[in-house]
């Protein structure tokens, strides 16, 4: 599932990118319509669920000795992931809201 998600994030990019290439990426243009951000959005949350999906199976008394590794390397390649998604959201321009002044 991180292999999918990290592809669906490049794919917002460049595919051929590394995850430094595109935290390295200009501002401008990086991702440019709602539709890319609220994909971006929707990544980031899925990765937030993948990863605490992965800290269950560390902390379970029922995971087999040695297999917490694993699930710590899957949740340091997701912090990447997700540091890579955050720094494409904060860089995109968010949805305006609605001016709340009442005299327009």
């Amino acid at each position: 599932m991180r292999e999918n998600l990290e592809t669906a994030l490049k794919g917002l990019v460049d595919l051929k990118l590394t995850h430094a290439q595109i935290r390295e990426l200009p501002a401008e243009g990086v991702m440019v319509g709602s539709e890319k951000r609220a994909a971006a959005e929707a990544i980031m949350d899925r990765l937030v669920e993948l990863r605490a999906h992965c800290q269950r199976q560390i902390n379970s008394l029922v995971t087999p000795m040695g297999d917490e590794m694993f699930y710590r390397y899957q949740q340091s390649l997701m912090d990447e992931a997700t540091t890579t998604v955050g720094a494409l959201l904060q860089r995109s321009p968010s949805p305006t809201a609605p001016s709340a002044d009442p005299n327009r």
